[in-house]
Parts: structure tokens; C-alpha cells; sequence
């Protein structure tokens, strides 16, 4: 399916192509970059049947497929009495990631954008809330995040995309990014803590969350300053 993916859409492909050349530069040569743009749409395939298969994966199999590590950071955030702020992006298997922390007993909200197709964005959002994992539409809820983050629960937000919503320009491999800066406004205003997570797909197909200590936030009389530091 990536495969078939890869070679089906040229305009996506060249995007990747030029993403993995503008992290690389010349560290790797043109036929690597392609290689490896070629990998990106495979593990896009891969990450798309595991997160359809999610409807039918017992719990136990979930555990053998993804392995853990820093846990201890979420639960200390979540002995503040803030809530919680998960921050991620869509690297690895994010499905199996929410999945994942939410069969732990977590109380995880997601913040995500609507699919284009509403039978698709439905079956996605089934997947999620069979897990406990409860879904909120991106850009349509702020008063669900605030009332989760109030309730001492867990709100995670993928901030790796522009996607039109409010940001700044932050600098990512040497260029100019425009970034959401919704984590950073939100952390502000509650004092719910920013925690890291990651995950990634080793070789043999299993996963290997992540968890990073709690990101300190910059906070002077410059608000505006601190949204673009933060």
C-alpha cells in the first residue's frame, strides 16, 4: 500500500524528497533521499493497517507490540493537579501511541483535525474512543481542553503541521517553520505542564514509546516574546 502510494501521487513524493533534503542536506545523497522517501510512505502503510487493526487488537497483543519508557514523567505531571499536555507530532505510529497510553488507565483526550471524508473520520474516531481514548475536533472545542485539563486529565496535541491555526515562526533545520503555539498559550494560562512523547517503529515491527521530562516554559513580561521562545 505505501508503496503503491509513493508512486501513485509524484507531487507528495517530490514533498517528502525535498522535507528529507532539507534535514539532511548533504549529508545523504540523492539516491539515498529517495530511499528513504520511498521507507516514509512503507511505514505510512504500515502505520495505516495497524491503526484500521486497532477495532480487532486485543489488549495483550497491543502491550507486545509497544514497549515504554519514561512513564514516571506523565505521572509526575499529573501529580501537579493541572492536568496534563502531551506533545507529539505525527511521527511513528501516533494511533497505536494514544492507543497504547490510554490502555494504561490514563485519561487521554486527543486533539484532531476532522478527516475530508466523514464515514472514514467516524471509523477513526470509533477506533480512538474504543481504546478510551476521547476524541476533540481541532479548532471547534477550546472549552473541552480546558475542561479536561480542570478534570486533572491528559490532552495530547500534534503541533508538527501548519495547519492555519494560530502559530509563530520558529526555526526548525536552519529555516523559518510557522508552528502552532496552542500547547504553549494553553500551558500558560492553566499551568497544566508540557510533556514530551515519541514514538517509533524498530525493525522488527514493534513499537518504542518515548516520554521526555516536563518541557519548562519561559514566562516574562513579554508575553508575545515567550510564545515564540515557549
Amino acid at each position: 500500500l505505501g508503496r503503491w502510494l509513493y508512486f501513485a501521487i509524484p507531487k507528495e513524493q517530490k514533498k517528502v524528497q525535498h522535507g528529507l533534503s532539507s534535514a539532511f542536506g548533504p549529508m545523504k545523497s540523492p539516491p539515498t533521499i529517495r530511499r528513504l522517501a520511498r521507507q516514509v510512505y512503507v511505514d505510512l502503510g504500515k502505520n495505516a493497517i495497524e491503526a484500521m487493526r486497532l477495532r480487532v487488537t486485543s489488549k495483550a497483543e497491543l502491550h507486545r507490540m509497544v514497549k515504554a519508557e519514561g512513564l514516571e514523567h506523565i505521572d509526575a505531571a499529573l501529580t501537579q493537579g493541572k492536568g496534563v499536555i502531551l506533545l507529539t507530532g505525527h511521527i511513528g505510529s501516533w494511533e497505536l501511541n494514544g492507543a497504547y497510553i490510554a490502555s494504561l488507565g490514563y485519561p487521554l483526550h486527543v486533539i484532531a483535525k476532522p478527516l475530508y471524508d466523514a464515514r472514514l473520520d467516524r471509523l477513526l474516531v470509533d477506533n480512538r474512543e474504543q481504546w478510551g481514548v476521547r476524541n476533540i475536533a481541532r479548532g471547534q472545542h477550546t472549552r473541552d481542553i480546558l475542561r479536561a485539563l480542570k478534570k486533572k486529565e491528559i490532552v495530547a496535541i500534534l503541533i508538527d503541521q501548519d495547519t492555519k491555526v494560530d502559530g509563530v515562526f520558529v526555526d526548525f533545520f536552519g529555516k523559518q517553520a510557522y508552528t502552532p503555539s496552542g500547547a504553549a498559550v494553553i500551558a500558560t494560562k492553566t499551568g497544566a505542564p508540557i510533556v514530551p512523547i515519541t514514538i517509533h517503529r524498530e525493525q522488527d515491527d514493534t513499537h518504542h514509546v518515548v516520554v521526555e521530562p516536563e518541557i519548562t516554559l519561559v514566562e516574562t513580561e513579554d508575553k508575545q516574546a515567550d510564545r515564540r521562545v515557549n
